[in-house]
């Protein structure tokens, strides 16, 4: 079925699917159970490739597909909530902002002022608390604007579009207010899994101060809460591996399910009543905390454990792990591409696999002699029995979850976590104790003082669990950034895994495979890590207005981050481009000039990356932020380095400004590069004003570049056409935004570099740009409009011919 799906996702539907199918059908007729492999083999395929395809098909005329373009458009839309709104902290230009979000299935929406039927689920955001009680099933009109979902625009971010439409949304909406949002039709009642999700928060937070991270920690571990997780609070347990207590999965499950049992069984009530009431249950459980996939795949799991339990048949953890993985696909192909989906079940099935051997070679080496009594044994040995065996049965357990998730964390969190192993022996038990506690509290809810009692244990466990992660994440090499993991370290990796550890083959056979398994995945990744050391790269990325460009020189040049954003925009852009390009340690920042726009995500880059050395102009600013950022490095006696015109880091001359040079605008000060790397010249302006212009054209004859980047500056235009004839640019780069109107490239500068004989490409349309260079040719390539272009060095004679914009 796998196999099925994802052919249907990459090629669609195909006549020659159901021939095949239907052959596996007629070669079962014919020949019986020597075609059954087959026959089975054909229909599952076929059953997932026709799943899939019936998914992602347009069938009704009032799908908002069908009559809603790709531009943005101002909309009132009439639906069902299908949840309350959920609270979001994002990262903003002000500080941490609250945001609101939902989802709405669109029954009815007003265009262009004519109501008409619709079908559709569409996100909706706001930025304000609700005004009304918003729940799940309540009818709901929102005004604000409807458009696609964005893509991703920096490498490396998380891509917003493809993860909404693998969940069947393909619009988003922004509601400016809650006044934006009406109640719509009749009142209907607010569902039981809501009721107690609203119960149990308030449970939980009894006699705890409001607003305390630890008790939304608790709430987000217990119930599902991701607003509670903040990414302050989730950095440390993401670096020490341990960010998976946080998913409801089988921990929480098996927990409720153990207790429930022995609290039943404790009553003598019958095993199979118990099943019984066992069962629905944790099916509330899961649909309150969410419906997550991890959630879901337990609930189904121990569900059918649960049904032979009741009629006292064995279970198989691989046969119970196919049938929730079976249900689940069967209902949501899309959520095999989902990260949660292969996390859980990847990481289950391969402890399914390696912990039964593992564990089997840990007993033989742990077993007491045989022939020696237990009452000769000496009394310190048999004191460390639990303790070892405590130990070393959650080693093996860590070591097999660890090997199941590593290529899926390098792909999608671009990290390693080898603290892991030894972190869980710690968090995990501590997280069982805090979640029986919350669960307590809950069960104890009429009889306030002991619920009290198990909160504040609850909140003590999870400090100590926050004081762990942390701890473990400081070590030095508790965690590191790895490159995206391509389709062949996977197959490889896993391979060898199973191959050394789980599967019962002949030994011959086994050895040979895990032999080539290993060999191939060592030459991928050496291959891999010989083409990072080669390349040389500069990205420019689009941190909305402000300039943010990574040069990456490999082993030849040093690294080199001009300017870090503002804020957000190092928060939502640099941040995870730089973990998505393995870069830990940042050898040299350099901040072109004050504006906060480009200095305003220094401090966070510096304390997040270890920056080796700050690289400053000369020339003073009158930015608060930057006056800030000097004062605390230089206090703390870090390198420091002031380069004025002539000064070089590595393959980059700075051209401007000179040593005495003090330019009303602060733009007109900002630090000007130029780099000739493999014959491709570049030239980086940041935000430099006319007066600034004016300036590097009388001190330097000579600025061809085949790529210019430019910013826009906060009086003046970049880019006037006396400084593009003389640099006769193959490729314009401008690093703008669609808001503020401060940081728009304006109709003016656009008509003007229409005409000229550039490719020229606007970030806020294009997103971030990628540079890589090769011998005497480089490629650009745009992350947004895939945009793929090979640019060359001109003929020496081109700088003699008389070019102007608009030639």
């Amino acid at each position: 079925m796998v196999a099925g799906i994802v052919a249907g996702d990459v090629w669609g539907w195909h006549w020659w699917v159901a021939i095949f199918c239907f052959a596996g059908l007629a070669l079962e007729f014919f020949c019986g159970k020597q075609a059954r492999a087959i026959s089975v083999g054909a229909l599952f395929l076929f059953a997932g490739w026709s799943n899939v395809v019936w998914n992602k098909e347009v069938f009704s005329l009032e799908d908002l597909r069908v009559f809603l373009g790709k531009e943005p458009q101002l909309v009132t839309i009439e639906g069902t909530l299908k949840e309350a709104p959920k609270e979001r902290f994002v990262q903003a230009r002000q500080g941490t902002a609250t945001n609101f979000s939902s989802f709405v299935e669109v029954e009815r929406i007003q265009l262009h002022g004519e109501w008409r039927e619709a079908d559709g689920l569409v996100f909706v955001q706001t930025g304000a608390a609700p005004s009304v009680d918003l729940y799940a099933g309540r009818m709901v009109q929102v005004y604000g604007v409807i458009q696609r979902p964005m893509p991703e625009a920096v490498p490396g971010e998380f891509d917003m579009q493809e993860h909404t439409a693998r969940r069947g949304i393909h619009y988003q909406m922004y509601a400016g207010k809650m006044t934006d949002w009406k109640l719509s039709g009749a009142e209907n009642r607010k569902g039981l899994p809501a009721r107690f999700r609203a119960w149990a928060m308030g449970q939980l937070q009894a006699s705890l101060p409001a607003g305390d991270d630890n008790v939304m920690l608790l709430q987000a571990m217990g119930l599902g809460w991701k607003a509670g997780l903040q990414p302050e609070d989730a950095d440390p347990f993401v670096k020490s591996g341990t960010l998976h207590l946080f998913a409801i999965s089988g921990l929480h499950v098996a927990l409720i399910a153990v207790m429930l049992v022995e609290l039943l069984r404790g009553l003598g009530i019958p095993r199979r009543v118990c099943g019984g009431v066992l069962i629905p249950l944790l099916w509330f459980y899961t649909i309150a905390t969410g419906w997550q996939a991890s959630a879901v795949r337990s609930a189904i799991m121990m569900t059918v454990i649960g049904v032979g339990w009741m009629l006292e048949r064995p279970s198989n953890l691989l046969n119970s792990l196919a049938a929730a993985a079976l249900i689940i696909l069967m209902l949501d192909p899309q959520q095999l591409f989902q990260p949660g989906f292969q996390l859980s079940f990847m990481v289950v099935l391969v402890m399914g696999l390696l912990v039964p051997p593992i564990e089997e070679w840990r007993q033989k080496f742990f077993r007491p002699d045989p022939l020696l009594p237990e009452e000769l044994r000496p009394r310190w040995q048999r004191w460390l029995d639990w303790p070892v065996r405590f130990v070393t049965m959650n080693l093996v357990a860590s070591f097999a979850a660890w090997a199941g998730s590593l290529p899926l964390i390098a792909h999608y969190f671009h990290l390693i976590t080898p603290v892991s192993l030894l972190a869980n022996l710690v968090l995990v038990p501590l997280s069982s104790l805090a979640l029986m506690s919350s669960f307590g509290s809950l069960l104890m809810a009429w009889c306030p003082p002991i619920a009290d009692l198990f909160n504040h244990g609850a909140w003590q466990l999870m400090d100590w669990m926050v004081v762990s992660s942390r701890w473990f994440a400081a070590w030095p090499w508790a965690w590191f950034p790895v490159l995206k993991p391509g389709a062949g370290v996977f197959i490889s990796f896993y391979g060898l895994v199973l191959t050394l550890f789980a599967l019962e083959w002949k030994s011959l056979w086994r050895w040979r495979i895990a032999v080539v398994s290993g060999v191939v995945l060592a030459s991928l990744l050496v291959v891999g890590w010989r083409e990072h050391q080669e390349s040389i790269r500069l990205t420019v990325l689009d941190v909305n207005g402000g300039d943010a460009h990574v040069f990456e020189g490999g082993r030849h040049h040093p690294q080199l981050v001009i300017d870090a954003g503002d804020a957000a925009g190092y928060e939502h852009a640099l941040k995870g481009f730089l973990l998505s390009r393995a870069i830990r340690t940042v050898p040299d920042l350099l901040v072109t000039h004050g504006d906060v726009r480009h200095v305003g995500g220094a401090s966070a880059l510096i304390a997040d990356q270890k920056v080796k050395r700050l690289i400053t102009s000369p020339v003073a600013s009158r930015s608060p932020g930057y006056r800030q950022l000097l004062k605390e490095w230089t206090a703390a006696g870090n390198p420091h380095l002031v380069v004025t015109d002539g000064s070089t880091l590595g393959p980059w001359r700075v051209l401007h400004p000179a040593v005495h040079d003090k330019f009303a605008s602060g733009d007109d000060n900002a630090v000007v590069l130029y780099a000739e790397l493999r014959g491709i010249r570049v030239l980086l302006l940041s935000d430099l004003g006319r007066a600034g212009q004016k300036a590097l054209l009388e001190r330097h004859e000579e600025l061809r570049a085949d790529i210019v980047v430019a910013g826009i500056p906060a009086k003046d235009e970049p880019l006037m056409d006396e400084l593009l004839a003389k640099i006769k640019p193959q490729v314009v780069i401008v690093t703008c935004a669609h808001r503020p109107a401060t940081e728009q490239a304006r109709p003016e500068l656009r008509e003007r570099l229409k005409v000229g004989p550039w490719t020229c490409y606007y970030l806020s349309e294009r997103g971030s740009v990628t540079i890589d260079f090769q011998d005497n040719q480089c490629e650009v390539q745009t992350i947004r409009m895939e945009e793929r272009i090979i640019i060359r060095p001109r003929d020496p004679s081109f700088a003699n011919d008389a070019m102007k914009p608009g030639d």
